[in-house]
């Protein structure tokens, strides 16, 4: 399909703030919006802490709307607060389509409409980046929290039901997700990798010279604590620890207490952190939807070591170790000690490069440009 001529379809997004994305389900959204951009009208419609407008890659136009449960407050139920934001944005985005009717309309978490508010014509794709959106799950790893979100959980999956159902295509990120999502709520979807820019794939330092296990997102439900332990048990081996979008300040001040634990901000560039990263460390507790990570270090040649959780083990597959169960700290120490092996570092350098390269942007929006041609009746004429 590459370098068909097709005529502009105007395409609306809407969804969390596409303006400095630190989640994955946005990073996504930005890179997919960006290629369709090149040869359609491509606008975004969003929820953030602030109002503005702005243009991604001098393509795509965006408004950013200030709701006050854009991020939802620490100790609010997660669906009881995500009710009350789509009750907020579903007006907004209402008006949105009413003023200008797009030919596709993207909808991820929190977007949401009431069927009858969406055009006959508009062909309508939701993105399903966990179990927790639309209320078709619960993934919080502490089954106190999910006993008491049960109730929220149940009645906001009832209040999105109808738009599920009108939806003409509903996306998952892995299988896992898509495994689990027919189980829990009997939704039919596909599977299409998230989309992930290939980056330069270079790395400053040779692998040798690669120094850091590094570890991403300072949260609980990313294993925090269980990296923390590591780090203290391996006094000897040098960690990075990186901030990540719900990161608590507790476990970082934990972390700078110990002598061999670097600490840094969020980074939009990763290329730099994975060339002084030898193996990055994935000890989720909840169930990952995907994990975009292992692929992004992949394509810098590093290997992985992660909880098999979730869609983990789709994104590591032989590019490296899953641990399983991961609160055993043994194995995750027994992993890491098989990668101080030169030969068996290469060999596993080059399957998480192998790894990645299955998750090429091109082949992913190949994938979603055909989905959209036989459940939509739309064409897409490809990324040129």
């Amino acid at each position: 399909m590459t370098g068909t001529t097709t005529s502009p379809l105007r395409i609306l997004f809407a969804g969390h703030s596409l303006a400095a994305p630190r989640g994955g389900g946005e990073l996504s959204a930005r890179t997919l919006l960006t290629t369709l951009a090149r040869q359609h009208r491509v606008e975004a419609v969003c929820v953030a802490r602030e109002s503005r407008d702005y243009t991604i890659a001098n393509a795509v136009r965006c408004v950013d709307h200030a709701l006050s449960l854009a991020h939802p407050p620490a100790g609010l139920p997660f669906h009881l607060a995500m009710m009350a934001l789509e009750s907020g944005f579903r007006p907004i985005v209402r008006q949105r389509v009413h003023d200008a009717p797009p030919d596709l309309l993207l909808l991820q978490q929190p977007a949401c409409l009431d069927p009858v508010d969406i055009p006959a014509s508009t062909r309508v794709v939701i993105f399903m980046r966990s179990l927790v959106c639309y209320g078709a799950g619960d993934a919080n790893p502490s089954p106190w929290r999910r006993a008491i979100g049960r109730p929220f959980r149940a009645l906001r999956l009832h209040r999105n039901r109808a738009l599920l159902d009108r939806a003409d295509l509903i996306i998952s990120n892995s299988r896992f997700l898509q495994g689990a999502l027919m189980q829990r709520t009997g939704l039919k979807s596909h599977v299409i990798a998230p989309f992930i820019e290939g980056g330069t794939g270079r790395s400053a330092a040779a692998p040798g010279e690669r120094a850091f296990l590094t570890f991403v997102g300072l949260d609980a439900w990313k294993g925090a604590a269980l990296a923390l332990r590591l780090a203290e048990r391996m006094p000897e081996r040098p960690f990075l620890f990186l901030d990540g979008p719900r990161s608590d300040a507790r476990l970082r001040e934990r972390a700078r207490r110990l002598t061999n634990v670097t600490c840094m901000g969020w980074r939009d560039d990763m290329d730099d952190v994975f060339s002084k990263t030898r193996v990055l460390l994935m000890p989720s507790l909840w169930e990952e939807p995907f994990g975009r990570l292992p692929v992004e270090a992949g394509i810098c040649g590093v290997p992985t070591v992660a909880s098999a959780r979730g869609g983990l083990p789709e994104s590591v597959g032989p590019g490296g170790f899953m641990i399983d169960p991961p609160e055993d700290l043994g194995r995750w120490i027994e992993a890491i000690g098989k990668l101080d092996d030169d030969a068996v570092y290469t060999q596993m350098s080059r399957a998480a490069r192998e790894q990645a390269a299955t998750y090429n942007l091109a082949v992913t929006r190949q994938r979603f440009d055909d989905l959209i041609r036989e459940t939509c009746g739309l064409e897409l004429g490809g990324p040129t």
